[in-house]
């Protein structure tokens, strides 16, 4: 955590949290070459500027802090990373640089979500094979119990259950209600759903 001097604003941001929120990317530019201790400072909230950036989805200046050595994996005080924000968003592109920069695909923020539940949540495709590929573990559970299965199930997303399930996803793990996904299903009236899972059960 960067707490180091620098000049700040209202709520804890400094001249850089400020200036990529409204400025342009030439304002941060000038500003990372003239305080470059601020990259990784944070706001009261904890918030980070590449977390402000994912926020913004302001992929030309997300890229220029990364490439100024910006932490990705830094998050605020609920474990909310960059890389959450752009799974759930479906922003494939600053997915991609987040991952490139070394961002953890497996991080969990505090109700221990990761970034494979936001993407399966936003039903964003692209988003849930890259993380896949860079090793997000499709059977992580929050602090509810339910996996990326789970929230598949309930958001009535059968290609995504499909895709879940061929990689690796346990349907017969159960959620802190006891339910397995194929039980959430059932609850949820989804009948093509239940089906496939009880197929894939057997």
């Amino acid at each position: 955590m960067h707490f180091t001097t620098g000049p700040t604003l209202e709520g804890g941001k400094t001249i850089l949290h400020h200036a990529v929120l409204t400025g342009t990317r030439q304002d941060v530019e000038r500003i990372v070459h003239t305080h470059a201790s601020l990259i990784d400072m944070v706001d009261e909230l904890h918030r980070s500027p590449l977390l402000l950036a994912a926020e913004r989805g302001a992929h030309d200046i997300a890229h220029l802090l990364l490439d100024h050595h910006a932490d990705p994996n830094q998050g605020t005080y609920s474990g909310l990373t960059p890389l959450h924000v752009a799974a759930y968003t479906g922003d494939q592109a600053l997915v991609k640089a987040l991952l490139r920069h070394g961002a953890r695909a497996t991080c969990a923020n505090e109700a221990g979500k990761t970034p494979l539940h936001n993407a399966v949540i936003g039903g964003h495709w692209p988003v849930i094979r890259l993380l896949i590929v860079h090793g997000a573990e499709v059977n992580a559970h929050d602090r509810e119990g339910q996996t990326a299965l789970h929230c598949a199930v309930e958001r009535r997303k059968g290609a995504i259950v499909r895709y879940l399930l061929s990689h690796g996803a346990n349907p017969a793990l159960r959620d802190a209600r006891g339910w397995t996904p194929r039980q959430l299903a059932v609850h949820l009236g989804h009948t093509a759903l239940e089906k496939l899972l009880r197929d894939q059960e057997q």
